[in-house]
């Protein structure tokens, strides 16, 4: 149980995944978020968080019927429930089996229109998705954090590969307020588990997008906290943040 300030460390994906298996089985179907969104004491809080973030985030995202939409760490299918209806085409894929098992549960999969993929976030190329071609639109929420800085650049290099000349890239992470802190299979008393994730500043993941979709094109056109009322961030040392970057 380890909290590391100011030092880079690599984080064990074979953890992570078990710790992700961990919260498909506290899955509730009133409160489907809390798998992925860890209010378990507080599942409305989840809810809560959720209609902000939507209300404030999708205008930005411009989505019409024309969109392909890439959900890189989509988990139990939280954007999906929202995207797909717009007749759009979408794709999410997770690393973790079993919350992709309850995403098609939730929500029923179309071919070549609306599908669930198990591929984690650095391995996503051109030529291994099954909705082939070039994306419009990408949403990576919560996924940065559960990577080593290696792959993040993997997983951005690999946006690169799939963007359309005119994309969207929405961002959101939960970033540490000071310096870096990793939390190294910390226990959590409020999940009842140990987990891994690290929390970088901001500074540290505009130096990463300076390098991979900045440098291919993309400009920062929106960027802050997600959350303005205190009520909805109950951290003391992170905060959610949040970036739209866009190529024409």
């Amino acid at each position: 149980m380890t909290r590391i300030k100011n030092k880079v460390i690599s984080i064990d994906y074979e953890k992570a995944n078990q710790f992700f298996e961990n919260r498909a089985n506290k899955y509730n179907e009133k409160y489907p978020y809390v798998s992925t969104m860890y209010q378990d004491s507080n599942p409305e809080l989840t809810k809560l968080r959720d209609e902000y973030e939507k209300n404030k985030i999708f205008p930005m995202l411009e989505i019409d019927f024309e969109s392909k939409i890439l959900d890189v760490g989509c988990g139990v299918g939280r954007w999906a429930d929202l995207l797909y209806k717009n007749g759009s085409i979408y794709l999410g894929v997770d690393f973790s089996n079993d919350l992709l098992e309850l995403a098609r549960k939730r929500i029923t999969t179309i071919p070549g229109k609306v599908e669930f993929q198990h591929l984690a976030a650095q391995d996503i190329k051109n030529n291994n998705l099954v909705i082939s071609g070039n994306f419009n639109r990408f949403i990576i929420t919560g996924v940065l954090q559960y990577l080593n800085d290696a792959d993040i650049e993997k997983c951005l290099q690999g946006i690169v590969s799939l963007a359309d000349t005119n994309s969207i890239v929405y961002i959101k992470e939960t970033v540490s307020i000071e310096s870096r802190l990793t939390l190294n299979q910390f226990y959590s008393e409020e999940l009842d588990v140990e987990y891994s994730a690290i929390y970088r500043n901001k500074e540290q993941y505009e130096t990463i997008f300076e390098k991979t979709l900045i440098a291919n094109g993309f400009r920062t056109i929106k960027r802050g906290y997600l959350y303005e009322d205190k009520v909805l961030n109950n951290r003391n040392e992170t905060m959610q943040y949040f970036y739209i970057l866009e190529r024409k």
